[in-house]
């Protein structure tokens, strides 16, 4: 969250890196498998990333059966490709991959609301880089569902910024 919002993070996310390795085929989680997968990519780790991902593919062909199958070919591949997307800097192709199906990743993988917020801060700063129109309405509609979900009458500090972010961007306004 924290590179997310321009801090820098020193050789955190190498560290973080190094402790997840060995959990890259585990596949028990999906909030853990896109923990992995953006935090090799935060530290550079593309090889890292691409095994991961083949990995996830393997487990996906392979004769295993059950929810966590399910819910991983569901959303959880599509996830980890949006967020691979992002730290490439393809913006528009990870708002094109995440949107659709960030409901579902809110809804189906583990983890609280907290812990899986920082996918769609993923989405939303993907949707304020791409620079397509579209995508920034995107980013506005889901600024909006998080104030009517949580029952707030003003955003939170993170959503405000980033809807000053959107506004500062871009002259028109959503």
């Amino acid at each position: 969250r924290l590179q997310l919002e321009g801090v820098d993070i020193g050789d955190r996310a190498r560290e973080q890196a190094l402790k997840w390795d060995r959990h890259c085929e585990d596949f028990v989680s999906l909030f853990y498998d896109g923990q992995v997968c953006f935090t090799n990519l935060m530290a550079g780790e593309s090889l890292a990333n691409a095994k991961l991902m083949e990995d996830m593919r393997d487990y996906i062909r392979g004769d295993r059966k059950g929810y966590n199958k399910e819910v991983t070919e569901k959303v959880g591949l599509p996830l980890l490709e949006g967020i691979t997307e992002f730290f490439s800097g393809d913006y528009a192709r990870a708002v094109q991959i995440l949107s659709p199906v960030m409901p579902d990743v809110q809804r189906m993988i583990h983890g609280s609301t907290a812990q899986k917020d920082i996918f769609q801060q993923i989405l939303l700063h993907s949707c304020i880089r791409s620079g397509n129109p579209e995508d920034r309405a995107v980013a506005r509609d889901i600024l909006d569902q998080k104030l009517v979900a949580r029952k707030l009458k003003n955003p939170t500090p993170l959503s405000q910024r980033l809807l000053e972010n959107i506004l500062a961007i871009h002259e028109t306004k959503l």
